[in-house]
């Protein structure tokens, strides 16, 4: 059960400093769990049976409830430059004309024509162009362009920039702080075996306050850019209220608690700066090529150390340690300068990009070329550094991926892997899809395995280069014109997967799943699905494999048409076809849903084959689950399920 609630400021009504202020959860929720009665101690086998088919057996009971959970959000700008320009709402407005200006008159009543004011309709007549007639040569205009609707300005036309458009200089300081409070309360659930038992006592109450806040300074524009920033968190938690039962709440559990508290407890201070220049900015073919210089580090740190030996049991007294920043791996997490050489032809982006580990990190270098084109992309990469400290510098592996296509033609694609130190490959992995179907062959270093009568599978041998596994998947969907008005519609769906080792032959399997739904407009949904597993794909054709002295392929072999069609053979009373078959099936389902406006109600069932140990024979379990939720709100919902003999109310 929860209640929240959400609410945010009229950027308008705030002052220029600050440009958001929400507060983006305030909430208080109960949570319950489901307890089950104590069976009566004298109860006989009658009795019992009776107690377990109680549907009072059970009985909901508070687990957590969190008083207030809320989170607020405030940021803005202290400082931009230029200054973000104000609405012209000021705009060059044409003048009023006066229509009531009277010119002077003389003694005698009349107007001095010396002294009297222009016309003022001749003057803002005398502004418009002459009038043409409409069947002149010259009155023959080209139709204008339709204004634009009210409220809608076109955007300028895009052009290259250059020097004189780009401003010389750009900055600006923001912020931004995000405080979380909690309240909770988790309850002595363990102490309430009945419904009667339930008096809210609380096992413990936890307050949790956290602050976090970043302040971050950008300046530049164009050729060169700088980036700096300070991220402040604080955070801290207690317990107000523990139960002084023992039995619930013993030295142990209270020494446990009072150390996440303690650990909890946390003070830190970052800072970030990057530098980045871009010197072919007003060449567009070469503008993705920068120069990169970053550094982040820890500036202070107030950490957990120790429990007290003395008060394991009372976080106050927790021991803690003070870092500050210092030339070290320790508090710089990252020292870095980087080149990428970027090219753009055609609008498609190619680059080069190289980046080294400054001091005080380990040496180490790393390079990646990328290359794009209509109807590929090529990606190459690796690095070459420590992995500790004076220890000799060791290249990566040199990962490779290409792509070659585009859909709705067939897609190509490959992965590759060189061990540069060893000088050997490691991976390599291809791949092609076209219209659904999918498939792929990959290789790694593996060890050989060698099948011996009454032993199993054997390593042979070291590691080495060798391809390992094939894969092939077929996923498609069949929906043929709707009928009845339109208002009855039929999906037929397949997805089929298959994987054979070529490490140990006998790891094969062939997974599929066909489902049918009908589907009537806004009034029933239902869907059949079944679902079938060959795990003995390679008996398909076991003449590809090695098999040990004794063994001859034919037994081994199947016609898979035929195996298919025994899987199918349901007029065999013996059911002796099915059971010789390789594919066995795993589960069936039936699922309907009733639209009902506001309310969906659902009905599934399902069953599976389960092996009974006792007469080793297969026997369906079968689910069967009802439900009814609302749309609007998911969580609104009620169900009931049973598998096999035990039922189950949500």
């Amino acid at each position: 059960d929860t209640l929240s609630a959400s609410a945010s400021v009229p950027a308008a009504s705030l002052p220029a400093w600050l440009s958001a202020a929400s507060l983006s959860r305030l909430s208080s929720s109960l949570s319950w769990m489901i307890k089950d009665k104590a069976a009566p101690a004298d109860a006989d086998a009658d009795a019992r049976k009776l107690f377990d088919a109680d549907p009072t057996r059970s009985f909901f009971s508070p687990n957590e409830w969190t008083l207030v959970d809320t989170a607020a959000s405030v940021s803005g700008t202290l400082f931009k430059y230029p200054a973000t320009p104000q609405s012209q709402a000021a705009a060059q407005k044409p003048a009023l004309v006066n229509l009531d200006t009277k010119a002077p008159e003389d003694a005698a009543g009349q107007i001095d024509a010396a002294t009297a004011p222009a016309d003022p309709v001749a003057d803002a007549l005398g502004v418009m162009p002459d009038l043409v007639a409409p069947w002149t040569e010259t009155g023959r205009q080209d139709k204008a362009a339709p204004a634009d609707p009210p409220g809608f300005n076109a955007p300028p036309l895009a052009s290259p920039e250059t020097m004189s458009e780009r401003s010389p200089f750009g900055a600006s300081l923001t912020w931004n702080w995000t405080p979380t409070y909690s309240w909770k309360r988790r309850f002595l659930h363990e102490a309430w075996s009945e419904p009667v038992d339930v008096d809210w006592a609380a096992l413990y109450e936890t307050r949790t306050v956290r602050n976090a806040g970043t302040l971050s300074l950008s300046a530049g524009e164009g050729l060169v850019g700088l980036t700096a920033g300070l991220s402040a968190s604080s955070q801290f938690q207690d317990r107000p209220r523990v139960s002084d039962d023992q039995t619930y709440a013993g030295d142990a559990l209270l020494a446990t608690w009072a150390r996440q508290d303690a650990q909890y407890r946390n003070d830190k201070v970052t800072g970030t700066l990057k530098l980045t220049a871009s010197p072919f900015q007003d060449y567009w073919l070469w503008a993705p090529s920068s120069l990169t210089y970053s550094l982040s580090s820890l500036l202070y740190e107030y950490a957990f150390e120790s429990m007290d030996e003395g008060a394991p049991t009372d976080a106050s007294r927790a021991l803690y340690e003070t870092v500050w920043a210092d030339w070290t791996d320790d508090t710089v997490s990252a020292h870095a300068l980087a080149f990428v050489l970027g090219l753009r032809p055609w609008g498609y982006a190619q680059s080069l990009s190289i980046t080294a580990d400054l001091p005080p990190l380990l040496e180490g270098y790393s390079g990646a070329l990328n290359l794009k084109s209509p109807w590929s992309t090529l990606a190459v990469s690796t690095s070459y550094g420590q992995a500790e400290e004076d220890a000799e510098l060791l290249w990566d592996p040199l990962a490779v991926s290409l792509s070659a296509g585009t859909a709705p033609w067939p897609v190509l694609s490959g992965t590759f892997s060189w061990d540069l130190e060893k000088e050997t490959p490691t991976s390599l992995a291809a791949s092609v899809a076209w219209n659904g179907l999918s498939a792929s062959l990959s290789a790694r270093e593996a060890v050989a395995y060698e099948l011996v009568l009454g032993e199993g599978w054997t390593s042979s041998g070291d590691a080495a280069f060798r391809v390992s596994a094939a894969s092939v998947a077929l996923k498609s969907s069949w929906k043929p014109l709707p009928v009845w008005r339109n208002r009855v519609s039929w999906t037929a769906d397949i997805n089929a997967s298959g994987q054979q080792s070529f490490l140990r032959f006998t790891d094969s399997y062939l997974n599929v799943v066909a489902g049918l739904t009908c589907t009537v407009h806004e009034f029933l949904d239902i869907t059949f699905s079944s679902t079938s597993r060959n795990s003995s794909l390679w008996r398909y054709y076991p003449g590809f494999f090695s098999l040990p002295e004794g063994l001859d392929a034919a037994s081994f072999a199947r016609n898979p048409l035929e195996d298919i069609l025994m899987s199918f053979d349901f007029f065999d009373e013996t059911g002796q076809a099915r059971r010789e078959s390789l594919f066995k099936l795993k589960s069936l389902s039936l699922e309907a849903t009733h639209h009902l406006h506001d309310w969906d109600l659902a009905m599934k069932f399902s069953s599976s084959p389960v092996l009974n140990e006792d007469s080793l024979e297969y026997t369906f379990k079968t689910s069967f689950s009802i439900s009814l939720a609302w749309r609007s709100v998911s969580q609104i919902q009620t169900s009931y399920t049973r598998e096999g003999e035990i039922i189950t109310w949500d």
